[in-house]
């Protein structure tokens, strides 16, 4: 008997572990409320006109050069706001703490390179989740992107843009020079 109660032990605990963790990939909900701002700071980005990508990883730089994301693109369903599906991370524990990289890119593009190469207006975070994965037994709920710092997306200038506007601050400093 005591045979049985300790296998059974041992495959719950092993079950448990299988699970994994679960995050809502959402800015909005489960603890979470940090909307998406435009290039002024101040308009919450509209509604269907922008994506969100979000990829989790161990530590810090795992998930700034991460290019799996954990779910498809999620469109913004509110001025500054998407909430997506709830994923099960089953490489973190439930009530772990991961790094989270969220990417807000044009609904135009397919993906956050296709919108950066494109100049497309983009935008950026990595941080460490603030509250811990949901799971477990008994489960705790999945908490949403907590912790997310604020985004403001913009459009990243081109290179020619730049050095026009070095090479007219050098001709200034010259000139001002004489």
């Amino acid at each position: 008997m005591k045979k049985i109660l300790i296998m059974a032990s041992l495959l719950a605990s092993v079950s448990l572990m299988a699970q994994g963790g679960t995050l809502m990939l959402a800015n909005l909900g489960g603890g979470a409320n940090a909307p998406v701002f435009d290039t002024d700071g101040v308009t919450k980005v509209a509604k269907n006109a922008y994506k969100a990508l979000v990829y989790v990883a161990a530590d810090e730089n795992a998930a700034k050069t991460s290019t799996n994301p954990v779910a498809a693109a999620v469109t913004f369903n509110a001025a500054g706001y998407f909430v997506g599906p709830t994923v099960t991370l089953t490489d973190f524990a439930p009530g772990s703490k991961p790094w989270v990289k969220v990417e807000v890119f044009d609904a135009g593009y397919n993906d956050y390179n296709t919108a950066l190469s494109a100049l497309a207006k983009i935008g950026t975070a990595t941080f460490q989740l603030g509250a811990g994965l949901g799971g477990g037994e008994p489960p705790l709920p999945a908490p949403g992107l907590v912790g997310m710092p604020r985004i403001e997306v913009a459009p990243i200038p081109e290179p020619s843009v730049l050095a026009l506007v070095g090479l007219g601050v050098a001709a200034f400093l010259l000139r001002r020079r004489n």
